[in-house]
């Protein structure tokens, strides 16, 4: 009987995808990098996201087997969607890697955190819609591994949309300061991986990883 692969968080800050085929849970704050899927793909507008431009239509439904290690249709068409919401984050994210403080003033320091991680918990919580609206999997325990995709990017938007917030609130905060209210949102969005993190059988992941929305984003 195939063992399942424990899915967790492998990956950088917003890594609310299951990541999976991890065994080892996330120790301190990760960088704002790679985050959900680390496949590269055309920038995003933070305004208009996947789960305001997709529309589903009904998958043609083969048979899920063990031995091919093909998916369903349905389970194809949602790990495909997956991916791409979990990419969006993760780029928008991505964009404070590159950010030389000493570029910056504390007042803009402020301001682009302020923008970049309301943007990426829009976002989020735009996948959350599109994920709900994708057809069902139907792989085995598929109900687990959705609910639990959905919790990661519900929960991923309250994080993000809050920290946020706390930064916009800081008066007229130092570098120092900024730097320390963005370690925080880093952890709070590790202990939220931890905390939501599901088992997926591992023929299903192998089948998932060849679809191409998923290849090389660390699925």
């Amino acid at each position: 009987m195939r063992r399942p692969a424990q899915i967790c968080a492998c990956l950088s800050v917003a890594a609310i995808v299951l990541t999976a085929g991890c065994s080892t849970t996330v120790s301190g704050a990760p960088e704002l990098s790679t985050a959900i899927a680390s496949a590269s793909t055309a920038d995003t507008d933070p305004g208009t996201s996947v789960a305001e431009e997709t529309e589903f239509t009904d998958p043609t439904s083969d048979d899920t087997s063990e031995l091919t290690g093909k998916l369903d249709g349905a389970s194809d068409l949602y790990f495909a969607t997956f991916c791409i919401a979990a990419d969006e984050v993760s780029n928008q994210l991505a964009t404070l890697n590159d950010v030389d403080e000493a570029d910056y003033s504390a007042e803009e320091l402020q301001d682009l955190y302020v923008t970049t991680l309301t943007d990426a918990g829009r976002i989020a919580g735009n996948s959350v819609g599109v994920l709900e609206k994708a057809p069902n999997p139907e792989f085995v325990d598929a109900d687990k591994v959705r609910d639990a995709a959905i919790e990661r990017f519900t929960s991923l938007e309250t994080v993000l949309t809050r920290g946020a917030a706390n930064i916009d609130a800081l008066l007229a905060p130092g570098k120092s300061e900024l730097r320390t209210e963005l370690d925080a949102v880093r952890e709070e969005i590790s202990q939220t991986l931890a905390d939501t993190e599901v088992e997926i059988d591992a023929g299903v992941l192998a089948a998932a990883r060849e679809i191409p929305e998923c290849a090389g984003t660390g699925l």
